[in-house]
């Protein structure tokens, strides 16, 4: 007996020093890792000018369209202000206007605001290196005057190659800049465009002047969320029928022949066809 309670005195000594030796390791580990969190630099922030509402293209910026948040100071995105004398200038400065959307709680940048008392323009809102083209429209080919300024669409032309009838989309995720004479968003418009603006390349520029007096354009609205490109195709009327467009034959020539005189009776012979020798 004295045997057995011995050993279990024994055994119960070892697994308690066990369990302390495990807690100890863990605390010294808790340890290693608070003082590896306190050596790190802490990280540097900074107020940055956010739009506090959503802000569209030639909206005059006030103070009040503006919240201070704070952003860390290696993260700062290129063009971001960081104070409001270089956001609305000293006292009596002309305001600046937007140029291009601006989403709540996004950083106001440089490039998406004009400069002190600057009127936001077409010329103003174009990114360097692209052009503003007009392309003329009506409800059934302006997704029924439903665009606005702000919207993606694709072109499609359409109009003959081969004597046969095509639609062909020739460009595609352009951005609507203005709408007739209207550069600001209007969602609740009632009357059908003629004119659709779309920002777009020197290149784009020539495709779409030749397409649009070659034929016909039609506008595709994008959805907001749609980033995909699918590249240029063209669907014939095979894609419509289902079967290839029927060939009409040409007519037959007619055959040669010469007038023969035969003593008092005349008679039209025909000349046979001799295929060419080589």
């Amino acid at each position: 007996m004295r045997l057995v309670a011995i050993l279990a005195l024994v055994i119960g000594l070892a697994l308690a020093g066990a369990a302390v030796y495990f807690v100890s390791e863990r605390f010294r580990a808790m340890e290693a890792e608070l003082a590896a969190r306190r050596a790190q630099p802490a990280v540097e922030l900074v107020e940055v000018a956010a739009a506090k509402t959503e802000l569209n293209f030639g909206q005059v910026l006030k103070p009040e369209s503006v919240q201070w948040v704070k952003w860390p100071r290696h993260a700062l995105p290129p063009g971001a202000f960081t104070t409001r004398e270089a956001l609305f200038g000293a006292a009596g400065s002309e305001p600046r206007s937007v140029l291009r959307r601006i989403e709540p709680g996004e950083p106001i940048l440089a490039s998406k605001v004009t400069d002190f008392g600057q009127v936001a323009g077409i010329a103003q809102r174009l990114r360097p290196g692209m052009r503003a083209y007009t392309i003329r429209v009506d409800v059934t080919t302006a997704v029924s005057g439903l665009l606005s300024v702000g919207d993606f669409v694709d072109v499609y032309w359409t109009g003959g190659a081969r004597g046969q009838p095509i639609t062909k989309q020739i460009l595609e995720k352009l951005e609507v800049i203005a709408i007739d004479q209207n550069v600001l968003p209007e969602r609740n418009r009632t009357a059908a465009p003629r004119t659709v603006m779309v920002e777009v390349t020197p290149e784009q520029a020539a495709i779409l002047t030749l397409a649009q007096n070659s034929g016909r354009l039609s506008l595709a609205l994008r959805g907001v969320e749609d980033k995909s490109l699918t590249g240029e195709f063209t669907v014939d009327q095979t894609a419509i029928i289902g079967a290839e467009p029927v060939k009409e034959e040409a007519p037959a020539e007619d055959p040669l022949t010469v007038r023969v005189r035969r003593g008092t009776e005349a008679a039209t012979e025909v000349i046979p066809e001799v295929a060419p020798t080589r």
